[in-house]
């Protein structure tokens, strides 16, 4: 019953985000998408600054996407004690408040993170910049609620099932 919830809720969740993506389904995001997954190389369309800070996200959101698997495959398959899950859905809900508050303030939260996973001055651009057309402010804002939102629906279900 657990595992299938979990399921349906990321599912659901994967078909919404598609759809709020749908705005942002141009070439350049989609050749992007692919470099981040290893399936290409990044356009020559970037200046080499923007392929550079998109260097240094792939290596900050590789391990993230490893992690988020693993506790993902561990939730789903191994988490058959229900303290075990009842632990999980309590961290799960503690993260999502924290991000909530977060998101309160989401431009110095947006700012810290760059400060302390990339180099000072590399993930700054000029407002005409390619990175910032494909990549706009509006995306991370989504991107955050989603993250924050999936996480909080796998929480309760985990806490309280």
């Amino acid at each position: 019953m657990i595992k299938g919830g979990i399921l349906a809720v990321f599912l659901i969740l994967s078909i919404v985000m598609m759809a709020i993506y749908a705005d942002y389904s141009n070439s350049l995001f989609l050749n992007t998408q692919k470099y981040f997954i290893g399936k290409g190389n990044l356009s020559n369309k970037f200046n080499e600054n923007e392929k550079n800070h998109l260097k240094d996200v792939k290596a900050v959101i590789e391990p993230i996407h490893y992690i988020w698997i693993i506790t993902g495959l561990f939730s789903l398959l191994w988490a058959k004690s229900k303290k075990v899950r009842k632990d999980a859905g309590i961290f799960m809900l503690i993260f999502s408040g924290l991000g909530v508050i977060a998101g309160f303030f989401f431009n110095t939260s947006f700012s810290l993170f760059h400060k302390i996973f990339f180099a000072s001055g590399t993930w700054l651009f000029p407002h005409e910049s390619l990175i910032l057309l494909v990549f706009p402010y509006e995306f991370f804002i989504i991107s955050f609620i989603c993250i924050i939102v999936a996480n909080l629906i796998a929480g309760v279900i985990l806490r309280f099932r």
